[in-house]
């Protein structure tokens, strides 16, 4: 089973209220974020707000490379926004550009 299916079924396991009531894949944030940890050994690396208040978190493994976007809107579940392996780390500055 690849990363992807494997987080949708567990989300789903995981979901407090039937799925009429909120979006797929959106959860309570510490159950995500447990799942994560205890499921794909991912821990938060970055922390971001966009410019609609909700918090945009990633979470990575950097031994096996996963990683994972969680989306958490202002008094609402955490959603799964975006997963997958191969993370390469922070890019570089591009050519002509310094600090």
């Amino acid at each position: 089973m690849t990363r992807a299916p494997a987080l949708a079924a567990a989300l789903a396991c995981i979901l407090a209220t039937p799925a009429a009531a909120q979006p797929e894949q959106c959860a309570d944030r510490e159950a995500l974020v447990e799942h994560l940890k205890a499921k794909f050994g991912e821990h938060r690396t970055s922390l971001m707000l966009d410019n609609r208040g909700r918090m945009i978190e990633l979470f990575r493994n950097p031994k096996t490379g996963s990683w994972t976007l969680l989306m958490t809107p202002p008094g609402m579940p955490s959603c799964l926004v975006l997963a997958g392996e191969h993370y390469a780390g922070d890019r570089e500055e591009p050519e002509g550009e310094s600090s």
